[in-house]
């Protein structure tokens, strides 16, 4: 048995298809993803490299290899979960599609985060807007690189679920941001907003699964416009107007936030109408 999903397509054994039950628009937009990647990163790694008087490189992390081992694993436990959970289409999506995100959204991102800032000294205002020189001071692993590499796996997830077209733009606008904030300082504010959009984010999964109960609506209604609003708030008056860099860039990475903000307010006013 076959159950076709939006752009993508799984057995009904859980098993993911081979690469020709695979619709050419998914392979398609995979290449450009990974040819954009290679792009970025490597002409912002050589411009940067030419910056001799300016801020130095972060820690020598390799981030094309990182990215990409984040972008397995998140297939692996994708898979996984497509064995644990149903395979039954909810909302346009298989439901292991929505449990699987629940645990970055609640536990993985938050947990990182926090990390992030409690691995140094600096009080919340001054490390939200930390260089990445600060930052790599600290010995050892560095989370909020971490928490970047794994933002980045838990959307590459998505890739192979199948994904409205309007999802692929956001995954794309939500990765121009992450590979960015790998090298733009002031990644914490990223990662405190990122955050807090994926706590509301979650609760539109506890709304489908509970929809027949008031909670769950209001739940989303609220949470989700807080966090919307606290991320405006992160991204206009402290990454636009404190931040450090080149102020062409912050308006830029600043916009595309808004956009994905205003998107997410109104998914949520449509979530709204379906009580």
């Amino acid at each position: 048995m076959k159950i076709l999903v939006a752009d993508g397509m799984f057995s009904g054994d859980g098993m993911f298809l081979s690469s020709t039950g695979l619709e050419l628009q998914t392979y398609f937009i995979l290449i450009l993803h990974t040819l954009a990647l290679i792009f970025f990163i490597f002409f912002r790694s050589k411009s940067l490299n030419k910056q001799n008087n300016k801020q130095p490189m972060p820690q020598q992390h390799n981030h094309f290899q990182n990215l990409a081992i984040t972008s397995v694993i998140s297939l692996i436990y994708t898979q996984i979960c497509s064995y644990v959970f149903s395979n039954e289409i909810f909302h346009e999506s298989p439901m292991f599609s929505w449990f699987s995100c629940l645990p970055f959204q609640i536990l993985i991102l938050p947990f990182f985060a926090i990390w992030g800032y409690m691995s140094q000294k600096h009080s919340f205002n001054t490390w939200i807007l930390s260089r990445w020189s600060d930052l790599n001071k600290r010995k050892g692993i560095v989370p909020e690189v971490l928490y970047l590499y794994i933002i980045h796996g838990y959307l590459f997830k998505d890739c192979f679920v199948g994904m409205h077209r309007n999802y692929w733009i956001h995954h794309t606008l939500c990765w121009i941001c992450i590979w960015s904030f790998l090298y733009v300082d002031t990644a914490p504010v990223f990662i405190i907003g990122s955050m807090l959009l994926e706590l509301g984010s979650s609760t539109q999964t506890i709304f489908y699964l509970y929809q027949d109960s008031p909670w769950s609506l209001w739940l989303h209604v609220i949470a989700m416009t807080l966090s919307n609003a606290g991320a405006a708030y992160l991204v206009v008056f402290v990454y636009i107007k404190n931040g450090l860099g080149r102020i062409e860039t912050r308006i830029f990475l600043g916009f595309v936030t808004m956009c994905l903000l205003a998107a997410r307010q109104h998914a949520m006013y449509g979530n709204w109408k379906l009580e």
